[in-house]
């Protein structure tokens, strides 16, 4: 309703943004993320489009921050409770969070998880 009749509307992943602005606004090329996410996307001159990854961390965003994350926090619990070697994320990441055991840890995350 807020946008006038003659206006074109388009919802599209923001990968096509990123596309956009790198190519001064030709949609054909190929445009590589990986920060919180992680997709792969392009465009072709004809319009034709393909993607790899852009699923989301339930999904699967491997190599994504949030994914690379979840990893070293998994492997800190996965030490701690004896499914996996020991590790030096340990100390890094509870002193990073200000944290004395991976026990608080659990808590943490669960509080921070439930408080976006």
């Amino acid at each position: 309703d807020i946008f006038p009749g003659n206006v074109r509307l388009y919802v599209h992943n923001d990968a096509l943004a990123a596309l956009a602005s790198g190519t001064m606004g030709k949609l054909h090329g190929c445009v590589l993320i990986a920060g919180t996410g992680t997709i792969a996307y392009g465009f072709t001159e004809d319009g034709r489009d393909a993607r790899a990854a852009g699923a989301g961390p339930i999904l699967g965003d491997w190599g994504s921050g949030y994914g690379i994350a979840a990893q070293a926090l998994t492997a800190v619990i996965r030490a701690y409770d004896g499914r996996g070697p020991d590790t030096m994320l340990t100390s890094n990441i509870l002193s990073t969070l200000e944290l004395s055991s991976p026990d608080e840890l659990i808590g943490y995350m669960i509080y921070k998880l439930t408080n976006l």
